[in-house]
Order: C-alpha cells, then sequence, then structure tokens
C-alpha cells in the first residue's frame, strides 16, 4: 500500500486520484488552422520513472481521458521552464534502506493504476467514470556486482525470498524526492555471464 506526502500527486493520491485537463497543440502560421485537442477528466493509468547513468531522469505517463474536444482557435501560452532538471548525479539508491549502493547504474518505478474505463448501456460512447483496480508496483535497476552486494542480493533476498525496505533519494536545487519502498521481495535476478572480455 502507499502513503503519499504530497496532495498534488497524480498518480498514488491515497483516496481517488484526482481528474486533470490536458492541452495537445500543434500551432501553423495561419490563421484559425491550428490543431488542438483538449482531452478532459483525464486520470494516471500508468506511470514510469527512469534513471540511468549519465542521463537525465525521465518520466513516461499513460493515461486515460472521458472524452476529447478538437479546436482550430488559439493555442494556449506555454511559459518556458526555468527548473533544472534531475540528473543522474542527483540520485542515490538504498537497498536495504539504509545502505547505499553507489555501483546502481539504471533505475526504473513502474506504477500501473489499472484503471477500468466504465460504458454503462446508456447510449453514449463517452467514458461514464474510471475506476482504478488494485495498484501493481515494481522496481527494476541494474547494478555492477561486486564483493559487497553480489553475495548479499543474491543469497539473502532472491534464493532465500527475504523481504527489505528500499529507498531511492532525489536530491537537487529543484527539491527533494524520496520514493521509500517497504515489504519489498527480489522475484526477478538476471546474473549474466557472458563467453566474452
Amino acid at each position: 500500500r502507499e502513503t503519499n506526502s504530497d496532495t498534488a500527486n497524480y498518480a498514488i493520491s491515497s483516496q481517488s486520484l484526482p481528474s486533470f485537463t490536458l492541452e495537445d497543440s500543434k500551432r501553423t502560421p495561419n490563421v484559425g488552422s491550428n490543431f488542438i485537442r483538449t482531452f478532459k477528466g483525464c486520470m494516471i493509468d500508468t506511470y514510469n520513472l527512469t534513471m540511468a547513468e549519465g542521463e537525465i531522469a525521465a518520466t513516461e505517463i499513460g493515461y486515460r481521458a472521458q472524452d476529447v474536444v478538437y479546436g482550430s482557435g488559439t493555442v494556449t501560452t506555454v511559459t518556458a521552464r526555468t527548473a533544472v532538471p534531475y540528473t543522474w548525479s542527483d540520485i542515490i539508491v538504498h537497498l536495504p534502506s539504509g545502505t547505499t549502493l553507489p555501483n546502481c547504474t539504471e533505475f526504473t518505478l513502474n506504477i500501473n493504476n489499472n484503471l477500468e474505463a466504465r460504458f454503462p448501456l446508456n447510449g453514449s460512447r463517452t467514458i461514464e467514470v474510471a475506476i482504478p483496480q488494485n495498484r501493481d508496483y515494481e522496481v527494476s535497476a541494474t547494478f555492477l556486482m561486486d564483493t559487497l552486494n553480489a553475495g548479499s542480493l543474491y543469497s539473502n533476498y532472491f534464493i532465500d525470498g527475504n523481504q527489505f525496505n528500499a529507498m531511492t533519494e532525489i536530491n537537487a536545487t529543484a527539491g527533494s524526492v524520496y520514493i521509500i519502498m517497504s515489504g519489498c521481495k527480489i522475484i526477478d535476478m538476471e546474473v549474466p555471464s557472458p563467453v566474452e572480455g
């Protein structure tokens, strides 16, 4: 289960998922020829956060919308962002919690709200309501294994199946983000042995 300390969180609100409006605009030089779609009643269905060595942290979001309205008028003005994005050097992975793993090269967090779009027999093709089902969490991490963590992760948490806590800490001038997970289990662990090098 989740505890959300940020009431503006659109992916894992602990009560009901908030809805939002999304505008997708293509501006053209000809007056009245813009291509604007306004998606109404949007809710986050899937959320993917990827942090990889040498890269900017990236988020991919999948959503369901109740309805969409097309227009060709004025495009909503967008202000250029000034905040610096999170990068790999802002990220610390703790696994188990309290044990930092500086040799983590990639970390992904996937959240799936499993939204069910209800289309009752009411003569309409518009979604009546999107209902969040059981939420799925999946974390995937890649490490350069060494003597400090290879045996511990493999024998204690993968083979023996012990649960553990984990935390991802992101600190930057834009603000801090802490993703704290408890009751974690390693269900898949690949340790490749390439015949090369």
